[in-house]
């Protein structure tokens, strides 16, 4: 098995330093808060025709949700339909 970093001490397998929770959580809340910048960047760049950045949010959102709950029902439909077994 190759050397992949598993064995120093004190680091991940990619060689960065070990986080506590507390800097953990910290890390992804800025990438959250970088993530929802670009979302609105984005949105407000390519969507916004009156400057309504929230309409455009909120419309934006519901378009995910229903695509997201589409795949979900999706995945139940063939769950259901395989009688429980592993679906490939």
């Amino acid at each position: 098995m190759p050397d992949i970093g598993l064995s120093v001490e004190g680091t991940t397998t990619a060689g960065t330093p070990r986080m506590n929770p507390e800097e953990g959580i910290a890390r992804w809340l800025d990438v959250m808060d970088a993530c929802e910048q670009f979302l609105l960047t984005g949105l407000s760049q390519n969507t916004v025709q009156d400057g309504d950045l929230a309409t455009a949010y909120r419309k934006w959102y519901a378009r995910q949700m229903a695509e997201h709950d589409k795949m979900i029902h999706g995945m139940i439909r063939r769950f259901s339909d395989s009688d429980g077994k592993h679906v490939g």
